[in-house]
Formats: C-alpha cells, sequence, structure tokens
C-alpha cells in the first residue's frame, strides 16, 4: 500500500539536519543520529566521491542507446543500517534503511548511497510503539557519472504480538531522479526483507529494507 499520511509525514520531512559523523540526513525533529546518538547539525555533507574509473557522461549515454534508450541494471543491497529506541511504558520502535546499494555496467560499478532518511513513529493500544525508516534519497555514481534519486513511493505495515509487542515496517518502493541533464533514473525494489525482535517485558522492534531491485536509466526524448 501507499504510505499512509504520506502528505503530513512529508510535511515534517522537509526540515532536515545531519550527522557529522555518518553524513546521513534526517528529519530535524529526531534531534540526534539514531545510530551514532550525536546532535544533528544543519549543514550538509559533501556529495560522495565517484567509485573509481568509469564510462564518460557520453560514453554513458552512447551504452544506454545501444540497449534500445532503456537500460535495467540489478541492484544488491550491501549494507543496512538498523537502529532502536525505548520509550515508556512499553513503546519499542526500530528503524531500518538500506545504506549502500550496488549493481554493475558492463564492468563499472553502480554505487548509490542512503544520503537522506524518512523516519516516522506511532503507537497504538496497549502501549504498542511502531518505528518506521526508509532512504528518503539516494545519491552516488553510476559508471563514474553522478546520480541522485529521491523516494516516490514508500510501504509501510504495522504487526503486533502479546502483550505489547509492536513492530513497524516500512521501505522504499520507488525512487525517481536523475543522472546529469540526459539521463532519467528510477529505482523498483523487488526484494523485501524484514526481521522483528523483542525485549522483555514488552518493547518490539521491527526492521525492513529494499534488499533487491532495480535501476531503469532511460535517455530522455
Amino acid at each position: 500500500m501507499k504510505f499512509r499520511n504520506w502528505e503530513w509525514d512529508e510535511e515534517r520531512q522537509q526540515h532536515r539536519a545531519y550527522c557529522p559523523e555518518c553524513h546521513v540526513g534526517f528529519p530535524a525533529w529526531a534531534g540526534t543520529c539514531p545510530v551514532c546518538k550525536v546532535r544533528l547539525r544543519e549543514e550538509a555533507p559533501p556529495d560522495p566521491p565517484p567509485p573509481g574509473a568509469g564510462l564518460s557522461y557520453g560514453e554513458l549515454i552512447a551504452f544506454v542507446e545501444r540497449q534500445g534508450g532503456v537500460l535495467t541494471i540489478p541492484l544488491r543491497t550491501e549494507d543496512v543500517i538498523r537502529a532502536k529506541k525505548r520509550s515508556f511504558p512499553y513503546l519499542g520502535r526500530g528503524y531500518a534503511w538500506a545504506a549502500s546499494i550496488r549493481g554493475d555496467i558492463g564492468g563499472h560499478p553502480v554505487a548509490l548511497r542512503t544520503r537522506e532518511v524518512g523516519l516516522h513513529k506511532a503507537a497504538g493500544f496497549p502501549y504498542r510503539g511502531y518505528g518506521f525508516a526508509w532512504a528518503r534519497s539516494l545519491a552516488g555514481h553510476v559508471a563514474g557519472n553522478p546520480a541522485t534519486l529521491t523516494a516516490s513511493r514508500v510501504e509501510m505495515r504495522k504487526e503486533w504480538g502479546f502483550p505489547y509487542f509492536g513492530y513497524g515496517f516500512a521501505w522504499v518502493q520507488t525512487m525517481h531522479g536523475q543522472c546529469g541533464d540526459r539521463l532519467r533514473v528510477r529505482f523498483a525494489a523487488a526484494d523485501v526483507a524484514t526481521e522483528k525482535t523483542g525485549h522483555f517485558p514488552g518493547f518490539g522492534f521491527g526492521y525492513a529494507w529494499a534488499a533487491a531491485g532495480e535501476l531503469i536509466v532511460e535517455v530522455r526524448g
């Protein structure tokens, strides 16, 4: 399902702050990085450097054109971040997202990292907490060429268990962006991983992330 309360929640996501240690952005209301536990700052981190030698932009466009103008690249998640938080009395909230995903174009790496994370939290009767996190934006390189993507659809699910275990799951399903001025890029999740853990006496933590997907590169016009 499409993320409920998306418009309301997206408004809360607009004001961003960044972790000075892991260089990931979060909603400013989070206050501190859920992973590094340090105070967030207003300054955005620099863009990631290219992973190594690749194709020139013209060569990349020509490569995509030889595939009929649309190229589909399988991607796999290489690194997953998990964080959790407890609140009185039994509100446990788990957060997870794919930190880095990678693929390959003719021997040249496709490397994307999560630069901004979306966060949402909820509570349900009796004392069940639900945490949701997803990759709100990605930045990296496609065969050495800078690319950025922003979430366009987020999925969210809740589960619960006796007595107070609440599990929230969220992941980015689709993203859209660009690679230079002539290439559009889209990401679509193909496989989603979920985990859940519980801690006495009633704290539940749910985690979900896009474990695999496809990057579609298309020549404009």
